[in-house]
């Protein structure tokens, strides 16, 4: 019964499915002031921000796998009025790298989750502190992007925060992380050294 749901919903989604076009971005090969290259790394977190009034799209990547702390801004046109997406891909303006401050900036971790919650911030979720997928955790840290007054994201910061009953949410990596309701962080799956997580 279950495997029949699981798919109808699949079949559902498929048959909604519009059609898929890949743009490239930008060539990492040939970087330059506005277009910073990143480098390779695996367990990163990425996430994508509608922000300000004109609803400019903003993509974040950070950590992972990595020495490197910053954290990387790639912006791109803003939307159309009421809501509506252009027909093409949007104007890039090239990867910026900021440098991070907060009491998280030195946080190593990777396959943690890192969820929109509102126009600026996000927050990261669990990951692995240690290497050969080990030390998972259930830290909560929130990622801030400050604005200029020239609408461009100038700085941001890490902030950790304490959750009030942490055994509720087990220490886990390579999971999901949604929000719902602009209020619930529902945290699903992952991985832990012993084996995967099934509970939510």
């Amino acid at each position: 019964h279950s495997q029949r749901i699981q798919f109808r919903l699949h079949q559902a989604y498929q048959r909604r499915l519009p059609a898929v076009r890949w743009h490239g971005i930008l060539d990492p090969r040939t970087p330059s002031p506005s277009n910073c290259s990143i480098s390779a790394r695996e367990g990163h977190l990425a996430c994508a921000f509608v922000e300000g009034d004109g609803g400019e799209m903003v993509c974040i990547v950070t950590g992972g796998f990595t020495d490197d702390v910053g954290v990387y801004v790639l912006r791109g046109s803003s939307r159309r009025r009421g809501g509506s997406r252009p027909s093409s891909a949007p104007p890039l303006r090239g990867w910026v790298r900021l440098e991070p401050t907060g009491d998280g900036v030195e946080d190593f971790v990777y396959g943690a989750s890192l969820t929109v919650i509102d126009s600026t911030r996000a927050v990261r979720f669990g990951g692995f502190r240690s290497g050969g997928y080990s030390d998972e955790c259930n830290d909560l840290t929130i990622l801030t992007l400050v604005q200029s007054s020239s609408s461009q994201s100038s700085s941001c910061r890490w902030e950790r925060v304490r959750a009030r009953n942490p055994h509720l949410a087990a220490p886990r990596a390579y999971h999901s992380a949604t929000l719902l309701g602009g209020r619930y962080l529902v945290v699903i799956g992952g991985m832990t050294r012993w084996g995967s997580v099934v509970s939510a």
